[in-house]
């Protein structure tokens, strides 16, 4: 993967560090709110034994008791309440400031990326340009070779008697079979199937290079 330039890297380490912080106090304030919470069901517990009681026995003390865990379990879900609202304040107070430094780190990036791309495109543009030549110079040279070959045949039949030439073999030269695939290995071939997907997918199939090369 490319080394991301400076200043993308600050613009994310800005948004971490904001979006961070911010999760941070979030989870703190639920986890107050999920202890009171269980302090809440341990007073319920209380209050519905203290309730019994009171029906039981309804002498002052009994209903003050009673009275107190009512007042304590309204107070306990108050401060649960406050403590759930902090939680979804904590992120919700930052969620402006990190839209923005979103933004601002994409906005870096997109500019970082077309820099990137314009700096190196017209070297990998001309490489393929080369690759290219050198292919069809290649083929051009195979082409030569055969001529050549055939030449020595030729020099051979004219320099002697040209009918004592059909009654013996001709050379035959090797064909290569550039548009075939038959599911094997074509080396010396390239279709459209696999010009779109090394250029739209990056990727190089195994049947399509020598057993070895890297592929994609």
């Amino acid at each position: 993967m490319t080394k991301l330039p400076k200043k993308v890297q600050e613009a994310i380490a800005a948004y971490k560090e904001v979006a961070g912080n911010a999760g941070k106090l979030s989870v703190e304030h639920r986890s107050q709110a999920e202890e009171t919470a269980k302090e809440i069901d341990r007073v319920q517990a209380e209050l519905d034994s203290a309730t019994d009681a009171a029906l039981e026995d309804p002498s002052e003390a009994n209903l003050e008791r009673e009275a107190a865990l009512q007042r304590k379990l309204i107070e306990l879900q108050f401060v649960k309440n406050a403590s759930e609202e902090r939680s979804t304040r904590a992120f919700g107070r930052s969620s402006h400031r990190l839209a923005a430094l979103a933004d601002a780190a994409i906005n870096a990036g997109r500019e970082a990326a077309l820099e990137h791309f314009r700096k190196h495109f017209d070297e990998k543009l001309r490489a393929v340009e080369d690759a290219k030549y050198q292919y069809l110079k290649a083929l051009v040279d195979l082409n030569t070779l055969k001529g050549e070959a055939y030449g020595i045949y030729e020099t051979a039949v004219t320099e002697t008697n040209p009918n004592r030439a059909e009654q013996l073999a001709r050379p035959h030269f090797t064909e290569l079979t550039l548009f075939y695939r038959g599911g094997n290995r074509q080396l010396h071939g390239i279709s459209e199937n696999e010009i779109i997907k090394a250029y739209k997918y990056g990727k190089i199939e195994n049947t399509s290079v020598a057993d070895g090369r890297e592929t994609h």
